[in-house]
This record gives C-alpha cells, structure tokens and sequence, in this order.
C-alpha cells in the first residue's frame, strides 16, 4: 500500500445522553473511555487527529497525555460531519486512506485496524466491518474520497458518501463485538 494512513477520531460530541459528565473523561480500565479509544486507533495510523469541541478543557488533556493532537471544531454543535470534515482537512497530503472512528467506541481493537488494512490492500475504496449483520467502526475511506469527507456538513456522519459510493463498498465480517458498541449510557461501561 502505498502511502500512510490517517486516522480521524471523534471526540466533539456533547454527551447528552450520558447525562451530567462527560462520557469520554469516564475511566475505563487503566486509562478513559477516549483514553483507551486512542490507543487503540494509533497504532495504524501515522497521523492521528482527534477532533474535539473547543472548550473541551479535560477531553484536551487526555489527548495530549496520550501523545496524540487534537484539532478544534468551532462547528461542533452543527453535526458529527463538521468534525469528520474539520479532521480530513488537517491531515497531512498523500494519504493512502483515512480511518474514520469514534472517541466512545473504545472497545475496537489494534486488529479491527490492521484487518480494514487488508482488506483496502486488495480494493482500495471503502471497508468496513460487519458483526452480525450490523455495520460497524472503524470506517476506511481510500484517499479518493477525501475532498469529499472535507466537504461534509449537517449530522450524518459519513453516511451520505457510503450510500452515494455503496457498490464500492467492501464489508468485510469481524468476531469483535466492539466494532459496533459505543458508550451512550452509564450502563454501556463495565462495571
């Protein structure tokens, strides 16, 4: 594969669900729920953004612990695809593709990467696991689909492209439940 591969890791959302704390900061093993998310993601990728609110004073600290950048999305409140386009356009030019995750999603693992890697290896356009039959994160974009991912507005993610590009689509199947589970609730945490 050539060139190396970016990782955008969403971290601006406000955790309304959650409650009164925010969910990211929340401890989960040795480290946070972001904490642990970014460890896993950084791995595989050579350039790692996360992408956060601005006056998201405790979510900073946790990246700049990990060794990470985090980058400010003064668009935040306007969607999830703000933060996706805000990510794309502050990573560095020729990417081989783009990892796209999220920063309640800590239950992914180093591999759940270095499997879409394979995959794009041989398709080069978009992968994506699938466990039991429910899509899920993280998402590879070939570099192709970049000036599109840094055009996105409103609250759908990167839904629109994948549907727009769904025969380029590759699903692949996965054995991590983690690859669709994300922390809405307390109750998503272990305990």
């Amino acid at each position: 594969m050539d060139g190396p591969f970016g990782v955008v890791l969403l971290a601006a959302g406000l955790s309304a669900r959650y409650g009164d704390k925010d969910k990211l900061c929340e401890p989960l093993g040795n480290s946070t729920v972001l904490g642990q998310a970014i460890d896993h993601a950084k791995a595989h990728g050579s350039e790692l953004v996360v992408v956060c609110r601005p006056d998201a004073d405790a979510v900073h600290a946790i990246v700049a612990r990990s060794g990470a950048r985090w980058v400010a999305n003064p668009s935040y409140a306007d969607g999830m695809s703000t933060s996706i386009a805000c990510g794309v356009s502050h990573l560095g030019a020729n990417m081989a593709g783009i990892f796209v995750c999220l920063g309640d999603m800590p239950f992914l693992e180093p591999d759940d990467f270095a499997d879409c890697k394979v995959h794009f290896a041989s398709w080069r356009d978009i992968c994506r696991p699938v466990f039991h039959g429910q899509q899920g994160h993280p998402v590879l974009f070939g570099s192709q689909y970049r000036d599109e991912l840094a055009l996105l507005s409103g609250d759908h993610g990167a839904k629109n492209i994948i549907a727009h590009y769904r025969n380029e689509l590759r699903l692949f199947p996965t054995s991590n439940p983690g690859t669709v589970r994300d922390i809405d609730m307390p109750a998503d945490l272990p305990h």
